[in-house]
């Protein structure tokens, strides 16, 4: 009686096919592993849930806010952040518009820093808020507002955001997708 046993030639080709589909599960685990990395470590995703950064972002826009910035570079005044809301713990998104050490002031609804008119043509479309007498930032501390004024908290003590409740830096709109589009940083 013969034994159907393979040959050593058969015996190779049937190794090589199960090493070819470990590699290919192992490159599946690890790109998995290093979406989850950027995903959970050096982005965030969060959706819009309010008109507050309009025109710039919209009720229910996806975006990505890159958590690495805040480790990297100092906060910049016209950066579009996502912070921690001391009072509400709430995740919350504005725009910086002084840094700690400056004074700011709302006039006529404009945005004076240290008596210097603040130009925001380019991202502010709402300019209706309510007068606020100087204030001095505190150090270690950003003035954070929303582009559409009318939604924005004017009270110094709120808007006061310390650098270390700045979640990071606003980078991408990736929903929806007609609308995917990539931010430049503030300079």
């Amino acid at each position: 009686m013969t034994e159907n046993r393979p040959t050593r030639t058969e015996e190779y080709a049937l190794c090589r096919k199960k090493a070819a589909a470990w590699r290919i599960v192992a490159a599946v685990l690890i790109c998995a592993a290093a979406v989850s990395l950027i995903f959970t470590v050096i982005f965030k995703p969060l959706r819009v849930f309010d008109e507050g950064m309009s025109p710039m972002l919209e009720p229910n826009d996806v975006i990505l806010v890159s958590r690495l910035s805040k480790y990297i570079t100092r906060p910049v005044r016209g950066d579009a952040v996502a912070f921690k809301d001391k009072e509400t713990g709430a995740v919350r998104i504005g725009r910086i518009v002084a840094l700690g050490g400056e004074a700011v002031q709302i006039q006529n609804r404009r945005v004076y820093i240290n008596g210097q008119l603040l130009d925001e043509r380019t991202y502010v479309a709402d300019f209706d808020c309510e007068d606020m007498e100087s204030f001095t930032v505190p150090e270690g501390s950003v003035y954070i507002l929303c582009d559409a004024r009318s939604f924005a908290t004017i009270s110094p003590e709120r808007a006061a955001i310390p650098c270390g409740d700045i979640i990071g830096v606003i980078v991408m709109r990736l929903a929806p997708i007609d609308r995917l589009n990539v931010f430049v940083r503030a300079r």
